[in-house]
């Protein structure tokens, strides 16, 4: 379920530190060497070279990653404002754009429009500080609107809902057959991975009155399996 590149992460995230070696159990070499080459490339992983070895780490903005993304599964209270984020990035600058937009998907924000984004929970800060960092303070605009009587076919376009079900949906399969293996050391990674998974599934999922969203929608179950892994996570 968790693609290679996040599942290293969450690997050297529980080992701190491990040789090439090692990794290659997770996949074939040259899948390997191109997720640790997106990890490098974005700064969450570092090489050090250790009596003719390669070994990896865990750096400090890889560590936030990792808690940024698990923070998702926070409680998060219901809101009925509405955030618009808008934007004009011209294409010379559409590395710039492509950031955003990942950032916008990470945040749990939905796509209304190509460059128009919302979202029920704000969390505007990281964006702010994207936009004074990149000097785009002129070209992204953050609207906050209190009242909104939203269409539940608008919420089903914007966050993709069938999309989205149906990865709650392989989470509760893949959650419920781990569980019914008991605790070991390889259930236990499994457990872990499959909790970043859900943090990711999570981020993308619109914080809307359940009215707004299809009959048993899968979130419900999906909430209660992750407190079952918990534990077996921590290896209890």
């Amino acid at each position: 379920m968790l693609n290679l590149t996040y599942e290293i992460l969450i690997h050297l995230e529980d080992a701190k530190a491990m040789v090439e070696i090692e990794l290659t159990r997770l996949a074939p070499s040259r899948k390997i060497y191109g997720a640790l080459g997106q990890l490098e490339k974005r700064g969450w992983v570092k090489k050090t070279v250790e009596t003719n070895q390669k070994k990896y780490v865990l750096t400090p903005a890889g560590q936030q990653f990792i808690d940024s993304t698990l923070s998702q599964l926070r409680d998060k209270p219901i809101s009925d404002h509405w955030t618009f984020v808008m934007f004009d990035i011209p294409e010379k600058r559409r590395g710039l754009r492509a950031q955003l937009r990942a950032l916008l998907t990470h945040l749990g924000y939905g796509t209304l429009q190509p460059s128009v984004w919302i979202s029920t929970i704000g969390n505007t800060e990281k964006i702010e500080q994207f936009a004074l960092k990149h000097n785009l303070s002129h070209r992204i605009h953050i609207l906050s609107v209190s009242k909104w009587d939203v269409q539940p076919t608008i919420i089903a376009r914007v966050w993709n809902i069938k999309k989205l079900a149906s990865r709650y949906n392989r989470f509760n399969r893949a959650a419920g057959t781990l569980l019914k293996k008991g605790g070991s050391e390889n259930t236990r990674m499994s457990a872990k991975e499959l909790i970043f998974d859900f943090a990711l599934i999570t981020g993308s999922n619109p914080n809307i009155e359940e009215s707004l969203l299809p009959k048993d929608w899968p979130a419900t179950k999906a909430f209660a399996l992750y407190e079952k892994l918990r534990p077996l996570a921590r290896g209890s």
